[in-house]
């Protein structure tokens, strides 16, 4: 039997499903500042999703439904990035909701909107780094400044998770909480080609996709 906590991002065909026992320490907790405003966009992860731990990096949608990602190099123009570390106008907590689950939000500064779809992850210990990207199926936000994109267990998330997240920032920030836009990420089907690039080693490759 599957675990229920076998990461959901299993279902975008990604490479590296683990699983994570959701075990973490009790409480809320802040990464430095964290602010609620309609000048800010945010992702919510649930802490026991693979991608809860990663620097996410979003690349905007064309009209033909085509994204590039940029092997996880934040420098890309157009990125559109989550969960960076001490990265400028970057902001992230983790807070528990009303069921008792813990979800880290993360937001960014970034005056943007329209369609993105999710290209790389990144996670770093210092010592080594995880990367990882879609491979058959992502995820896209519609972004727009004051509004919690909601990833759920089973990526795209219930009625159920978006109003736990709604509540969990209800809770500590109260009514600008409950100002912001809340609505669930969306999984979709896709078709990727990776090329590498010699002349550009700081990207190192790039995957040229396009949703289904």
């Amino acid at each position: 039997m599957i675990s229920r906590f076998l990461f959901s991002i299993c279902f975008l065909g990604l490479v590296g499903c683990a699983e994570l026992d959701g075990s973490m320490e009790s409480g809320d907790r802040a990464l430095g500042a964290f602010e609620v405003s309609q000048n800010r966009i945010y992702l919510a992860v649930p802490t026991t999703h693979q991608l809860g731990f990663y620097s996410m990096f979003f690349r905007p949608v064309d009209q033909a439904g085509q994204f590039q990602g940029c092997g996880g190099i934040r420098r890309c123009a157009g990125t559109v990035a989550f969960g960076v570390p001490i990265a400028a106008g970057e902001q992230q907590i983790f807070i528990t909701g009303p069921s008792g689950r813990q979800y880290r939000v993360m937001s960014t500064s970034a005056r943007t909107s329209g369609l993105y779809a999710f290209a790389d992850g990144v996670q770093s210990s210092g010592i080594s780094q995880s990367d990882i990207s879609p491979t058959t199926r992502t995820m896209t936000l519609n972004l727009s400044p004051g509004t919690v994109h909601v990833i759920g267990r089973g990526t795209d998330a219930s009625a159920a998770e978006i109003a736990d997240v709604q509540g969990a920032l209800r809770s500590r920030y109260g009514a600008a909480a409950t100002s912001l836009t809340y609505r669930s990420v969306e999984e979709r089907p896709i078709v990727c080609e990776q090329r590498s690039i010699a002349s550009e080693v700081l990207v190192g490759r790039r995957t040229n996709c396009r949703l289904q």
